[in-house]
Formats: structure tokens, sequence, C-alpha cells
């Protein structure tokens, strides 16, 4: 087990022991920071995820298996400069380990690997802004789960203040629960989003007054 300052060196933050009103209790964090070389030789081969001991080493092999076959994570990869952090194994692990001892699957909803690998961009982010961010999307949109937010991972990329009024439309529009209006994570994406094109489509006219 971690100490307060190993976490907090790994880039892991105080916030979430305070999820449980919000997603449910993390785990603690570990300290084991392996490489992908190290865990898939310490597997016989064709073992797959089940020849894989710990936790974070499973969630590790299987961020590999979905970032090999995700176009998105290609173009992000051939896209990038050489030092980006989609070029930089040790520190792509070291994310998914972080965010998904703070986020278990099983006791939160959130699949890390999901959410990384349908929007590679939130790789970009460390520990810290990336639990600030899922925290701050629970509160604006409380009836939006783990599983719904893993779906559809691009909502941790849009304004939150545009995330908020699409919500509030929607409700409205519809007449009917939060729920039933705003659980449909694409639903909520694809008005958000319009939101955020129409914001920066009017910004330059208000600059040229």
């Amino acid at each position: 087990r971690t100490s307060f300052s190993t976490r907090t060196a790994m880039g892991a933050t105080a916030a979430p022991i305070r999820l449980a009103s919000y997603l449910a209790r993390p785990n603690q964090v570990t300290t084991n920071r392996r490489s992908r070389g190290d865990i898939l030789r310490g597997k016989s081969a064709g073992d797959g995820i089940d020849g894989v001991q710990g936790e974070g080493d499973k969630v590790v092999v299987r961020f590999w298996h979905l970032w090999a076959t995700s176009q998105i994570c290609r173009d992000a990869v051939t896209s990038s400069p050489k030092d980006s952090a989609y070029r930089n194994p040790p520190l792509l692990e070291l994310r998914v380990r972080s965010l998904s001892n703070v986020f278990p699957p099983h006791k939160t909803g959130i699949d890390v690997c999901r959410l990384f690998t349908g929007a590679p961009e939130l790789l970009n982010w460390d520990a810290n802004e990336m639990t600030n961010a899922i925290v701050q999307l629970k509160k604006t949109v409380p009836e939006l789960d783990g599983v719904a937010m893993s779906r559809v991972p691009t909502l941790l990329l849009v304004d939150i203040k545009h995330i908020a009024q699409a919500r509030d439309e929607l409700i409205t529009s519809s007449r009917n629960t939060h729920k039933g209006s705003t659980h449909d994570p694409e639903t909520l994406l694809f008005h958000a989003k319009q939101l955020a094109a129409g914001a920066n489509a009017e910004a330059p006219r208000l600059q040229k007054r």
C-alpha cells in the first residue's frame, strides 16, 4: 500500500476520497510502474489478460489491446510529434494505472481503457485533471453514470458550461424527468457540441463590434 505522499507524486489527488457520493469509493493507488515489456515478458504467450497476475497489470494489457485495434489511437500517434504522450508507453501506462485505481470499474462503472482509447486526447491530462473533469461532469449531469461516461468519453472534452446548457435545454424541450431527458450521452454530446460550435462562430462577430 502506498502513502498519501506517494500517491500525490504519482499525480493522484486527495479528492477521490470524497467520490463515494458521486460514483463509489476508490481503491488505493499502487506503486507498480512496470513497463509494457515487463508485463508481457512476465506472462506466457497466448495467456492474454488471464495470464497477468495483478489488476493493475490486467488493465494495462487490456488498454494496449484496445489501443492497437483503434483507428483513432493510430491516427493520434501518427499525427503527433516524437515527444508526445502518445509515444511514451511508460507515461500512458502510469496514467491508465492511476486512474483505474481512483475509479475501479467494478465499483464506479467507469472503464478507464475505454475512456482513453475512445478519446486519446484525455491521455494528455494527468490524474488530477482527469479526476476533476470526471467529478465536474458527474456534478453537472448527476444522472450520467460511469458506463455512459465510458461509452462517450468525448463528453469530458467539451466545455462544461455547454454540457450544462445542453442538459437544461434537453430537460425543457422534452418536458420529462432529468434522467429521462439526458441519460443518453450521445444526445447530450450532440447538443453540447452544437452549442460550442455556435459560441465559437459568434465570438469573432462580437470582437468586431
